[in-house]
């Protein structure tokens, strides 16, 4: 069922930036939603919202629905609160007290530190403030979810996590996400949205698959515009030369055959669709004046420090050769920008950086996370013609073609977008025609256009560089070469694929990050329990509240009805033991230990039966111990034959998680074990 429909949907500012939009949202659903920067994409998540008209056509929502939105900025109004305050405050005003445990809930999930709680959002860093505006949305438990660039600011661990989480949400919860990042939006989406001026279309796929789709249809729709031009100009040129008989013989019959040449000509002229041509927001382009050395930078264990001397590890013996294009790889918080500070340092004042040795010829390219190689105080135009001594004509043109259109080009830098800002920077690197690019995060506020576009000039120029970055095409895509930073070590491997797998859990090793429960294939919902489950006195800060065991199951069978398996063994424990009996004294036809293991069988169970209800038809409350008996209604796919089977679950508990379960299939020894 559509809990969202669009119908003819527009919005137009200076230029539209979509039109005539039909779209529905419902059960299922994972939408990505790609355009380039400011082409709309934060514009239509508002109007989803509520939060602004369309320009032209309709918006129906099911009656109370309940829409959370993950927007790509901290409001400046939630700038002096807390982390805690901003989630809290999310909560309906009559809810405030007696379902302030789920604020504690979602803290604990996503694993925020106490002190970091009370700190206020100004002075958290951009991480930690997309986790508060996550979880003030989580803990809402909205009907249907909207994000706004989601993985902004967060490191591979919290990416990974945010993936879980989204997976893990119940299907009938639809995501929709407006997001460059490519990796994300495959691993998080089923459908893909691309918005552009004139039509936009969708596609039933994630993002790559979605985007070959898309360049099919758009070089299928310019061969048969190339065709239909074609045939009109043939039409046009016989009814030139029927219309010149026709003068020449006095034949009115040449005369209507010439009239109808033309108009079929008019006909397939109006009915002509030209492929659609995105509009660019600025070129990217770089240099590469090249260097006769091969070593550019030697490390001879040197020491990668914080501003208070703290030691965060050494790089042991490393060179960085002509060519390398090196991804430094770790999580927050181990020394990935100190590092790229450090070798800056090294170039920009040369033997003042202990056992790091730079080759003289090496010209350096920077960009911080920050883009502070370019000061907010500017302008574009005053930046480029004087830094670069290149004229106030060469200038503009510069800028132009990079994106910062004639009206921007006195203003300051500082009101210029993110992704102005951005290419901005590029174009500065470019005048500066280095030999060795030093880049940190360089993929931020860049589109998917802008960030393939400097993939593409890093790899045709064979530029020499190191990158910090998070994103994982991107990296995929560039480097040659991955330093990885954990246990306060630099080592070199192979590829990144592996470490990426693991990368949460080696974060959690390594005590900068976290992998909260609803992140390790829990369902992250809060389940709306009744107010009998959640006594008041779990309101007070620092508590949760601990389900009845009977609860605790009635809740499993319940998302299992649902098909949400990864939902129904939120309850579980990580280390829980399961055993499957199909007849007295026979062994177990299935056993295992582990979440993942059980989830595996479940999983295996759902691609060989279609469940049509799945009922407890008794439930005997033994405190930690309890003991169910199930009615299940299921067909089998590959033969459609249908079954009926009554079932035996014994479960046992500890501090509300099952710990152990075991299900006898047989009807008359279920019976009697009850």
């Amino acid at each position: 069922m559509a809990l969202i429909s669009l119908k003819n949907l527009g919005v137009t500012m200076s230029a539209p930036l979509f039109a005539n939009l039909d779209l529905t949202i419902g059960a299922g659903d994972r939408l990505g939603i790609v355009a380039a920067n400011g082409r709309g994409k934060s514009t239509l998540l508002k109007c989803l919202t509520g939060e602004m008209e369309p320009t032209s056509g309709d918006i129906t929502r099911t009656r109370g629905l309940r829409v959370g939105h993950v927007e790509q900025a901290v409001p400046p109004a939630l700038l002096g609160r807390t982390f805690y305050q901003v989630v809290a405050d999310a909560l309906p005003p009559e809810q405030a007290d007696s379902e302030l445990w789920r604020v504690d809930v979602v803290l604990d999930s996503l694993d925020v530190p106490e002190a970091m709680r009370e700190r206020k959002m100004q002075a958290l860093s951009g991480g930690w403030q997309r986790l508060a505006l996550i979880a003030r949305v989580w803990v809402t438990d909205p009907d249907v979810l909207l994000l706004d660039e989601p993985t902004n600011h967060l490191d591979l661990a919290r990416i990974s996590q945010l993936e879980s989480w989204l997976n893990a949400l119940p299907r009938e919860v639809p995501v929709v996400i407006a997001s460059h990042d490519r990796a994300f939006l495959d691993a998080a989406t089923n459908r893909t949205l691309f918005l552009r001026p004139e039509q936009s279309p969708v596609f039933a796929l994630p993002y790559s698959r979605a985007r070959q789709a898309l360049d099919e249809v758009d070089a299928s729709t310019a061969r048969k515009f190339e065709r239909d031009m074609k045939v009109a100009q043939q039409l046009r040129k016989q009814a030139a030369k029927l219309n010149n008989i026709g003068i020449n013989s006095g034949s009115d019959l040449l005369t209507v055959k010439t009239k109808q040449l033309k108009e079929r000509a008019e006909k397939l002229e109006e009915a002509a669709n030209p492929a659609h041509r995105e509009k660019s927001a600025g070129a990217i382009r770089l240099a590469n004046r090249g260097t006769h050395a091969k070593v550019l930078i030697t490390l001879d264990d040197a020491a990668v420090e914080t501003p208070d001397g703290t030691l965060l590890f050494r790089t042991g013996k490393r060179h960085i050769c002509q060519g390398d294009r090196i991804v430094l790889l770790g999580s927050n918080g181990v020394g990935k920008s100190r590092f790229v500070n450090l070798i800056r340092n090294a170039i920009v004042e040369p033997d003042t950086v202990p056992n790091v040795k730079v080759t003289p010829s090496t010209v350096l390219g920077y960009s911080d996370q920050a883009l502070s190689g370019i000061s907010g105080d500017d302008t574009p135009l005053a930046m480029v013609s004087r830094r670069y001594d290149v004229g106030e004509q060469r200038a503009r043109s510069l800028l132009a073609g990079a994106g910062v259109v004639i009206e921007m080009q006195e203003k300051k830098i500082g009101v210029l977008s993110g992704g102005q800002k951005a290419r901005l920077m590029m174009l500065a690197l470019r005048l500066a025609n280095p030999n060795f690019y030093l880049l940190d995060e360089p993929t931020n506020h860049l589109d998917i256009d802008g960030q393939e576009a400097l993939e593409e000039e890093l790899l045709r120029h064979q530029a020499s560089c190191v990158l910090a970055s998070h994103d994982r095409s991107f990296i995929r895509n560039v480097a040659n070469r991955f330093w990885l930073i954990e246990k306060r070590k630099l080592t070199e491997v192979e590829d990144p694929e592996g470490f990426s797998a693991t990368w949460p859990k080696r974060a959690v090793e390594e005590g900068h990050a976290s992998v909260g429960p609803a992140f390790e294939g829990c369902r992250p919902a809060l389940s709306r329990q009744p107010e009998k489950a959640h006594p008041q006195g779990f309101a007070s800060r620092g508590r949760k509240p601990v389900m009845r065991g009977v609860d605790v199951v009635n809740n499993l069978y319940d998302a299992y009805a649902k098909r949400d398996i990864v939902g129904a063994l939120a309850h579980c424990s990580d280390d829980v033991v399961f055993r499957w009996v199909a007849e007295p004294q026979a062994p177990f036809i299935a056993a295992g230990n582990g979440k993942q293991e059980f989830l595996a069988r479940l999983m295996a169970l759902d691609k060989d039966f279609e469940y049509r209800s799945f009922v407890p038809v008794d439930i005997i409350d033994g405190g930690d111990r309890i003991a169910a008996q199930v009615e299940i209604h299921m067909t089998r796919k590959t033969t459609g034959q249908e079954l009926v089977m009554r079932i035996a679950d014994f479960w046992t508990l500890r501090d509300g998680e099952i710990i152990e379960m075991v299900e006898y299939y047989d009807t008359a020894l279920a019976a009697s074990v009850i």
